[in-house]
């Protein structure tokens, strides 16, 4: 695999050709067809993916069906919450079209890091950022969602 190729996520940007080069060597290839689940909600947490081509819908089981959240495509990184606190899938992500990913075991990424504490502690901290920002998102979303509930009492 080409380095360049996880340089195009923001979880990657600001890593080094050597970095990027250690994290590749964790990397594993993955194709999935339109339809298919990367994963399942509540499945075990074992590994984050790089979506290099395609997009996915991430699901959420709600009370009587299943509540579509949101979409993501090519350059974004999915199932990296199991990382930080082991556990299971919070949601089920599924191929709006074929995808090829690039999967990196969490096992890995830990060997990596206990190798190299820079690139772990690099990684968290990007990681921080993204997650720091989708929580931002959700959370602007849930005021919009509320002042539309409060419009229509």
């Amino acid at each position: 695999m080409n380095t360049s190729v996880l340089k195009k996520s923001p979880l990657f940007e600001t890593f080094n050709e050597n970095e990027l080069k250690q994290l590749e060597s964790a990397a594993l290839p993955v194709e999935i067809i339109t339809g298919d689940p990367v994963f399942s909600e509540g499945s075990v947490s074992d590994a984050l993916f790089f979506i290099q081509q395609g997009s996915v819908k991430v699901v959420k089981a709600a009370a009587q069906d299943e509540q579509a959240m949101r979409e993501l495509s090519a350059n974004t990184v999915i199932g990296e919450l199991g990382l930080l606190d082991g556990a299971p899938r919070a949601a089920s992500v599924i191929a709006k079209e074929n995808l090829k990913l690039i999967k990196i075991p969490y096992q890995s990424l830990e060997t990596i890091f206990e190798k190299n504490p820079a690139v772990g502690m690099k990684f968290y901290k990007r990681l921080g950022t993204i997650i720091s920002n989708r929580i931002r998102t959700t959370t602007n979303d849930l005021a919009q969602l509320k002042d539309l509930k409060l419009k229509h009492l």
